[in-house]
């Protein structure tokens, strides 16, 4: 597997920073071939220019900062041109990234949510989900290039308590102008979800809990690694053989139906002790503050390794069979 590592760009948080260049340095102790990239203000085949072409098909992992879905698709093309497989496709990339996708297969295993796509639906997401109400962009705030005002916006916009603020939050995250400034794509939908309460410890200054959530990592529906979603020293983080694998129930039947060979999914518990799905996400560009990456990368490395095992005993067993079918 080759890793291409693309240098954190200016206006991400320290944290992602620092989580990327981790992750990568990583990588390479453990033994992975890393290439370094362009960053994005160049084109995709600008970007892998410096790296050859490779003799056979050779699976590539994009370290970098979440990226739009356009360029998902050119940087897929581009890496494929050069015999490197990316994980998903474009379009596995996208149903990961963007909740509102999935959410249609995932009904049963997350909180009832509604798409809004105009400001004026809230009033319908109300009626139907209650209050308080949870609104949130649908695709990866990640892909934001002013991270403050992103973290600003997400902080104060989250919880409508008040159809006013519900409104006025709807109105925020559907602001065109805006869209276009912070993700560069203009038409985000948003996700309006009805409350749940959660088990929490902390919560944010306007009171978003910090949930006992976790994000579990897959591939191929095994499941790689997982990690803590907050960076705070949280007792929520510590889970017994139960909670545990109750917790990897809800990822194994989010990844049954979902198309996406590699997948993290964000899984929180309830008041009531029962676990739900929150969100879905392309583990290539977000990690988690207590994701174990040594034990991710070591995972991946032996989930990559048997697929070629595989691959080549099936290449091998072809060749054999067309021996014997020789005149």
């Amino acid at each position: 597997m080759i890793v291409l590592f693309e240098s954190p760009r200016l206006g991400v948080t320290a944290e992602l920073r620092r989580s990327l260049e981790a992750s990568g340095a990583i990588a390479e102790i453990l033994g992975f071939s890393v290439w370094a990239i362009a960053t994005d203000g160049a084109g995709a085949t600008e970007a892998l220019a410096a790296i050859p072409a490779q003799p056979q098909p050779t699976p590539a992992f994009w370290l970098a900062p979440p990226t739009t879905p356009t360029r998902y698709a050119e940087f897929f093309a581009a890496a494929q041109a050069k015999n490197l497989h990316l994980p998903n496709t474009p379009a596995q990339h996208h149903l990961a990234q963007e909740f509102h996708r999935a959410y249609p297969l995932l009904k049963d295993l997350t909180p009832a949510s509604i798409v809004l796509e105009q400001p004026g639906a809230v009033e319908g997401a109300i009626a139907q989900l209650g209050l308080p109400l949870v609104l949130q962009r649908s695709g990866s705030a990640a892909v934001l290039q002013d991270w403050q005002r992103a973290l600003a916006l997400a902080l104060r916009s989250s919880i409508a308590k008040t159809p006013e603020q519900a409104r006025r939050i709807a109105a925020d995250l559907l602001n065109q102008e805006l869209n276009q400034e912070l993700s560069q794509e203009p038409h985000q939908p948003i996700l309006a979800r009805r409350w749940v309460d959660l088990r929490h410890h902390h919560t944010t200054p306007a009171g978003f809990p910090l949930g006992r959530e976790f994000r579990v990592v897959l591939c191929n529906r095994e499941i790689l690694t997982y990690g803590y979603a907050w960076p705070s020293d949280d007792p929520g983080r510590w889970l017994s053989v139960e909670e545990e694998e109750a917790l990897f129930a809800v990822a194994f039947a989010v990844a049954e139906r979902l198309d996406v060979p590699l997948l993290g999914v964000d899984i929180a518990q309830t008041q009531s002790g029962e676990w739900i799905a929150l969100k879905t996400v392309d583990p290539q560009f977000v990690g988690s503050p207590q994701l174990p990456l040594v034990h991710f990368w070591q995972q991946l490395g032996i989930t990559n390794e048997m697929i070629e095992k595989r691959s080549r005993q099936v290449v091998n067993s072809a060749d054999a069979s067309a021996d014997l079918n020789l005149p």
